[in-house]
């Protein structure tokens, strides 16, 4: 789980979904 690789490869989808979650979801 990278939550540095999260916001910037998928900053649109950190945008619809709380950057918690979007570490889940790459992770």
């Amino acid at each position: 789980m990278d939550y540095t690789y999260g916001q910037s490869n998928d900053y649109p989808l950190r945008i619809v979904v709380p950057s918690d979650s979007v570490g889940a979801i790459i992770g």
